[in-house]
C-alpha cells in the first residue's frame, strides 16, 4: 500500500465515523464500512419495519417516503429502496445505489425470548462515495429531528398507521 492510498483510507475511515456520528445524533442505528474502491457502505438495520430508514429520510425532507408501503414485505422494501435512491441522489448530487435486504430469519418464526441480532434485522444498504457521504453528513447536520418527528406523527394520525 502506498502512502497516498493509506491517507485516502484514513480519510474514508474518518468520513465513515462522521457519518455514524451524524446518524447517532438522531438516534438512527447505522453501520458504515469502508471498501477498497473508495466506497462507503451505509447499512441501517431495523427490526421494526425499516422505521429508522424512514426517519432518516424524514430528516432529509421526505417524512412521508414510506407512505403506502408494506415495509415488512420484500416488495415494500424494494419500493422504499427505489424512493430512497431518488432522494439520496438529490441530497448527494449524484446517483446512489440503495438496496433493501430482508433479515435472515422471519420475525414470525422467532420466539420472543430470543433477542434480535443485526443479521436477523431487515436493513437498507446504501453505497456512497466519500463525497456523497460528506454531502449526506452536511444535510444530516442541518436537520432538526423535531420537524421530522412532527411530520411523521401527523401522517400516522391521518392514515391511522
Amino acid at each position: 500500500m502506498t502512502t497516498g492510498s493509506i491517507e485516502m483510507s484514513a480519510s474514508r475511515n474518518a468520513i465513515a465515523e462522521a457519518l455514524c456520528a451524524a446518524l447517532d445524533i438522531h438516534e438512527i442505528p447505522a453501520e458504515v464500512t469502508v471498501h477498497e474502491k473508495s466506497t462507503l457502505v451505509l447499512s441501517i438495520p431495523d427490526p421494526e419495519g425499516l422505521e429508522a430508514a424512514v426517519r432518516m429520510c424524514g430528516l432529509l425532507g421526505a417524512p412521508h417516503i414510506g407512505s403506502g408501503l408494506a415495509l415488512r414485505r420484500p416488495s415494500g422494501m424494494r419500493r422504499l429502496a427505489d424512493r430512497m435512491t431518488w432522494l439520496l441522489a438529490g441530497v448527494t448530487g449524484s446517483p446512489v445505489r440503495v438496496e433493501g435486504k430482508p433479515g435472515s430469519i422471519s420475525k414470525e418464526r422467532v420466539p420472543i425470548t430470543i433477542p434480535a441480532t443485526l443479521d436477523m434485522n431487515d436493513r437498507m444498504v446504501t453505497h456512497l462515495t466519500s463525497q456523497q457521504a460528506r454531502n449526506l453528513i452536511a444535510r444530516l447536520a442541518a436537520a432538526t429531528p423535531e420537524e421530522s418527528l412532527e411530520d411523521c406523527l401527523i401522517e400516522q394520525k391521518e392514515t391511522g398507521i
